[in-house]
């Protein structure tokens, strides 16, 4: 057997389909040597490249080869959530179909395990990545109309608070939120009879800025949905110190903190830390609740509970009592 053509440098970190490799010079016949791997729809990868990466990361390349073959499209749908890494249910996170939408009349792929999504004009349709600008994705609220087609009005919160939450530059390198309350309800009002528009809107109305994990999310509507009033997010504590502290979600009104624990406050220095905030607002007259994946695990039941017991000690009456939420 003849040595095998080397695959181009350019093809060692990235998957690619067999025009691509024609393209660049190399016979198509390459990718039945043992160090290429198909990843279907006619999508090809270096099979060290495979073995570096997860699920994720191979819906990834294998999203990123389909966009190539069709430039005038865009990645949407959870092909784009993915992509920005947005947090999805799990069924939707392990799908393996890529969705690619184009403008009617452009061609559309035909190829396996590829969806083809018609609109009418991509007119705020499709924005660029926000670490790749090469690569169209649907825009940050287009892509919560199209995901509100495969997901709960609970879930579709999630999504919500997490395109317009604030991020922090130091842990995320952007500053500015991926959209607003204000252009995704737009953008939803202005659409016409689509999927999901009826749950998109109605997530609307409990989609808020300062949740900062689908946890923290989840927390909120366990305690509307028990009826409970709805706690402020991201409550700084008012008082003077080397360092400004917050409460994931507060009643200010009854000095009742709540932080959500994910796995990261575990390690010893996190922990640390944590302490000395919980220390500076019970010393400001403050009781703090800590949930963590526990809470999470038993729908948040005793979180509640906890809660409903604070507020009633802290002079709560009960009168401000929202109705019980059945959407969720």
């Amino acid at each position: 057997m003849r040595p095998a053509q080397p695959l181009p440098t350019s093809l060692w970190k990235r998957a690619f389909s067999l025009a691509e490799l024609r393209r660049l010079g190399v016979s198509p016949e390459r990718v039945r040597r043992a160090d290429v791997v198909p990843l279907g729809s006619g999508i090809y990868a270096a099979a060290s490249l495979v073995e570096s990466v997860d699920d994720m990361g191979l819906h990834r390349l294998r999203a990123l080869a389909v966009y190539r073959e069709y430039p005038h499209g865009w990645l949407s749908h959870s092909s784009a959530a993915r992509l920005m890494d947005c947090p999805l249910p799990s069924r939707l996170s392990r799908e393996t179909v890529v969705h690619l939408s184009v403008v009617r009349g452009q061609p559309r792929s035909r190829r396996s395990g590829v969806r083809t999504h018609l609109v009418s004009d991509d007119l705020g349709c499709a924005a660029a990545h926000p670490e790749l600008p090469e690569v169209r994705l649907s825009s940050p609220e287009r892509l919560y109309l199209e995901l509100a087609a495969s997901c709960s009005v609970t879930e579709l919160v999630v999504v919500g608070d997490w395109l317009v939450r604030h991020p922090r530059y130091r842990l995320e390198r952007r500053d500015e939120a991926y959209s607003s309350i204000e252009r995704i309800q737009n953008l939803v009002a202005t659409t016409g009879k689509v999927p999901g528009k009826s749950t998109a809107l109605e997530a609307l109305n409990w989609v808020r800025v300062g949740a900062d994990s689908p946890k923290e999310t989840a927390v909120r509507l366990a305690l509307i949905r028990a009826g409970l009033p709805e706690p402020e997010l991201q409550v700084r504590l008012d008082v003077l110190g080397p360092v400004i502290r917050y409460a994931d979600a507060a009643y200010p009104e009854h000095r009742i903190a709540l932080q959500y624990d994910g796995a990261g406050h575990f390690t010893p220095q996190q922990a640390r830390a944590d302490q000395r905030r919980d220390n500076e607002f019970a010393a400001a007259g403050w009781l703090v609740i800590r949930l963590n994946l526990s809470d999470d695990r038993e729908s948040y039941a005793t979180a509640v509970h906890q809660v409903r017991q604070a507020l009633l000690a802290r002079g709560w009456t009960g009168q401000q009592l929202m109705r019980r939420i059945a959407v969720f």
